[in-house]
């Protein structure tokens, strides 16, 4: 995990890495400057790497390994218009999610920056699959000029091996692509469908009367939640939530759950638990049957929504920062 800061008595902003694992800071990257940091920085881990960049001028990665002492940076042959809102990097490069004027993918080991164009609206939409795959990937980009958001999967050298579109109208969310053995699950809206990774064709799909809220990678499940839109509402509002958990390779659900809630909710998956949060109460479902395990009454000490979810964009993998900052996973 990497967490900004600023050295004391300094314009300089520094990054501290902490091996959860262990419990202790184990490095950390000086000198990234205050004009960088007033300009915006991009950033994200992998292993023992970091990277960062300035949002306004992506034409420089600066990459340190904190474990080796190095520290250099790569110029990249980029158009200086073309902005990221996250980075995501792998053991091969570094993927551009959510780019304005389309997908981006910069290959560390040839230096050499893959450029997939999109449409300047909707940038929102261009993202990848995850968890990123040394394989094979699925990027989505809005196509350009046309009405169509369309999803190109990447083999290991970035080559385009098919394509699969769909209309992009009143698409007003982010779409979640997630990586499974022999599928590549896509929601948008309040769409669920799944294609082939070997040929691109729609093996299923799934419409639901509303947007879905959250999706969750389970095993070969995907857990599929409707929470409300809330937002630091009074804790005695009622509210309906909605759970279903259903198998990628048929499409059929394996156990629905509906929740009463109270004032704000947050929910996220660790392990083999969907965990609910409100403000009255800490619930664990077993996402195996989907019964209840336990429960932790709050006691009338309202947390807005008790935790907050972290996921790490490159594995999918969620972290919950408790209001006493323990991160658990």
């Amino acid at each position: 995990m990497a967490i900004r800061g600023r050295f004391k008595h300094s314009n300089n902003f520094c990054f501290y890495i902490i091996d959860l694992n262990k419990n202790k800071q184990i490095g950390f990257a000086r000198n990234i400057t205050s004009t960088l940091e007033s300009n915006g920085i991009m950033y994200d881990i992998y292993n023992d790497t970091l990277i960062y960049m300035s949002l306004i001028h992506p034409d420089t990665l600066y990459i340190k390994n904190w474990r080796k002492g190095t520290e250099f940076k790569k110029k990249i042959d980029i158009n200086k218009t073309y902005t990221a809102s996250k980075l995501i990097m792998d053991s091969r490069g570094v993927f551009f999610v959510e780019a304005v004027k389309g997908f981006g993918f910069f290959d560390l080991k040839m230096n050499k920056f893959y450029h997939f164009d999109g449409g300047i609206a909707n940038y929102y939409l261009n993202t990848v699959s995850t968890p990123i795959s040394k394989e094979l990937n699925l990027i989505s980009r809005v196509e350009k000029n046309k009405n169509n958001l369309q999803f190109l999967a990447l083999d290991d050298k970035s080559n385009v091996k098919w394509i699969y579109s769909v209309k992009s109208d009143n698409i007003d969310s982010t779409v979640d692509i997630f990586n499974y053995e022999s599928f590549f699950i896509v929601k948008c809206n309040n769409k669920i469908f799944a294609l082939k990774k070997l040929t691109g064709e729609l093996a299923w799909k799934r419409n639901f009367s509303k947007p879905i809220s959250n999706v969750y990678q389970y095993k070969e499940q995907l857990l599929i939640g409707f929470l409300p839109k809330l937002s630091n509402v009074d804790h005695e509002i009622r509210n309906e939530c909605n759970f279903f958990l259903i198998s990628v390779n048929d499409n059929k659900y394996i156990w629905t759950k509906k929740i009463i809630s109270y004032g704000n909710v947050v929910a996220g998956i660790i392990n083999s638990q969907l965990i609910f949060s409100d403000d009255r109460h800490v619930i664990n479902y077993s996402l195996n049957s989907g019964n209840e395990i336990n429960e932790m009454d709050l006691k009338n000490k309202y947390y807005y929504g008790a935790f907050t979810t972290i996921r790490d964009l490159c594995s999918s993998k969620l972290y919950f920062l408790m209001p006493d900052e323990k991160i658990y996973w």
